[in-house]
């Protein structure tokens, strides 16, 4: 049921990408950037692991300073840590791959100067992922052998900054809303008091400059 209604979102959003390239308030770009994760769940902490995002949207004024924007993206997330080993002295490491195309929904206003902010939902397609350690490459090397679920779905928030008439700069926080895996059998963790076998979350700080198709010179009337 979960997967069936993550696909109808995606392919709602899909829709509503091509048939806003016909609307007059239509506004649309290009957006390349960087992605900075974690899997929450897990014994790893931090913003460790890099990646890249990139991709298109498209975006419809619903009032003079508001706006729906719609996008698809390529995006990296994961985890990944080098540290030393206390008992032989050695270099260890981990490093997660997860590669997605993602479809964020997103609700835009006007906050004060050229500054947005933003919130929204998305969701997730799962179309690669690999594990690595310093004893090798392979699924077999991690400690957690669930798999990770085909389908992600999130939430976001963020600032957007109107560098020009082309460009804006974008600074967004995304987190899972369910579980993009399960922990190990029989793995528990601390929620607030009570072991839970909640599983692990993406959690991503993503910054991103934004290319706009349709010059309005938005920053001229600031």
């Amino acid at each position: 049921m979960k997967k069936l209604l993550l696909f109808a979102f995606l392919t709602y959003n899909l829709s509503l990408i091509t048939s806003s390239t016909h609307a007059q308030s239509f506004g649309g770009g290009l957006i390349a950037g960087a992605t900075f994760s974690q899997l929450l769940g897990t014994d790893i902490y931090g913003f460790q692991k890099a990646g890249f995002v990139g991709g298109v949207y498209a975006n419809r004024k619903i009032k003079t300073k508001s706006a729906v924007q719609i996008e698809m993206v390529f995006v990296q997330k994961g985890l990944r840590k080098f540290y030393k080993d206390t008992i032989s002295g050695g270099t260890r490491f981990v490093n997660r791959n997860l590669n997605y195309i993602e479809v964020p929904l997103v609700f835009k206003s006007k906050l004060i100067g050229r500054f947005d902010f933003e919130l929204g939902l998305s969701g997730a397609v799962l179309i690669s992922t690999k594990f690595r350690n310093e004893n090798g490459e392979g699924e077999l090397y991690d400690f957690n052998q669930q798999t990770f679920n085909r389908f992600e779905f999130g939430c976001l928030g963020g600032l957007n900054f109107r560098i020009s008439d082309s460009f804006d700069l974008n600074l967004r926080y995304l987190n899972s809303i369910l579980r993009v895996r399960k922990h190990q059998a029989g793995q528990t963790q601390m929620y607030g008091g009570l072991r839970l076998n909640n599983g692990e979350y993406n959690s991503v700080l993503q910054v991103s400059l934004r290319y706009k198709f349709n010059n309005k010179e938005e920053t001229k009337a600031e």
